[in-house]
């Protein structure tokens, strides 16, 4: 123990002896919990599903369909255009991205952070020989595959438990560049 000669005051710097003054610990705030975003809740729950999906079902070891998952910001628009190209990023093909439009919210007080949209999948396949008896229907084959994963595992995703319902799949829009466009939409509540 250190004593001040002049004061007579102990002094001290070590924290653990029984002369230091004792400092009570800050309050902590807890931040204020708010609810997880539906939107983003669902648009990353079907990324990760769309990341699941294999060209078999039920094989273990059968390979992923699709070599590029993202949220669609544009990317096949900027791939197909005539002048310019995609000069942002490399994408793999098969590809598929997500969406959400016609996205309405329910903003009552009690049904808070609760809302209704159509989510779109774009998948864009790339076989050159889409009119061989083999691969002229991929486009459903690779649907179908989509739509038993989502319904396998919608069920460990919470923001999916109320509904997510395939409401159409239109076919190849077009053969630009070698890909073939295709749409999924889903009603998602």
């Amino acid at each position: 123990m250190i004593i001040d000669k002049k004061s007579k005051k102990v002094v001290s710097n070590n924290s653990t002896s029984a002369n230091a003054k004792k400092e009570l610990p800050k309050p902590t705030e807890k931040p204020e919990q708010i609810e997880a975003n539906g939107a983003i809740a669902i648009i990353h729950s079907f990324i990760d599903i769309l990341k699941q999906v294999t060209w078999e079902y039920g094989v273990k070891d059968s390979p992923k369909i699709f070599k590029t998952v993202q949220y669609d910001d544009g990317q096949y628009s900027r791939i197909v255009r005539k002048t310019g190209g995609n000069l942002e990023e490399g994408i793999a093909f098969p590809a598929a991205f997500v969406h959400m439009v016609d996205v309405h919210w329910n903003v009552t007080a009690q049904r808070f952070n609760n809302g209704m949209a159509t989510l779109r999948i774009r998948f864009i396949l790339n076989r050159l020989n889409t009119h061989d008896w083999e691969h002229d229907t991929d486009v459903y084959y690779v649907a179908e595959r989509i739509n038993q994963t989502v319904l396998d595992l919608k069920s460990n995703y919470d923001c999916l438990a109320k509904r997510c319902v395939l409401q159409y799949v239109d076919p190849m829009e077009s053969f630009d560049n070698s890909l073939q466009p295709c749409w999924m939409t889903y009603d998602v509540h």
